[in-house]
């Protein structure tokens, strides 16, 4: 299928789509630091950075498990396609649910959490926007 579309040739594919892939999860790690750094600078405490690095850390841990289920959705079974479907839902009442606990149950600061949590969107813009990937074995347009 040499002129298929992406999702006719499965995951894994395309070159391009992996290196931006990789590009944010790098950008969703870096941001989760520099949002728990931020943290301290504003609130000066320790529970701030605390907060903001749980909240970072929920960030990533929500992008590893959507970057899989999406995958399998694009490229899965109709079966498969389904089910992760309605992993997808459960994926994110299982984050509120865990942000909610963080919160009222570990005591952690809502601020801190929601700016850590914000990572995950930083990362996605940054790493979409900054990456400059490299397109191998193709021919380029002329100028």
């Amino acid at each position: 299928m040499e002129n298929g579309t992406q999702a006719d040739q499965g995951p894994g594919s395309d070159a391009v789509d992996e290196d931006i892939l990789v590009a944010v999860e790098r950008w969703v790690l870096v941001s989760a630091l520099v949002l728990s750094a931020v943290a301290g600078l504003l609130w000066k405490t320790p529970m701030a950075v605390g907060s903001a690095a749980a909240g970072g850390l929920l960030a990533i841990l929500n992008l590893l498990v959507l970057k899989r289920t999406v995958r399998g959705i694009l490229w899965g079974s109709a079966a498969k396609k389904t089910t992760l479907g309605i992993v997808v839902c459960l994926k994110m009442a299982v984050l509120l649910a865990t942000i909610w606990a963080a919160v009222r149950l570990l005591g952690l600061e809502p601020l801190g959490v929601a700016l850590g949590v914000s990572a995950l969107v930083v990362g996605i813009i940054a790493g979409t926007l900054l990456t400059q990937p490299q397109i191998t074995g193709r021919a380029q347009p002329d100028r």
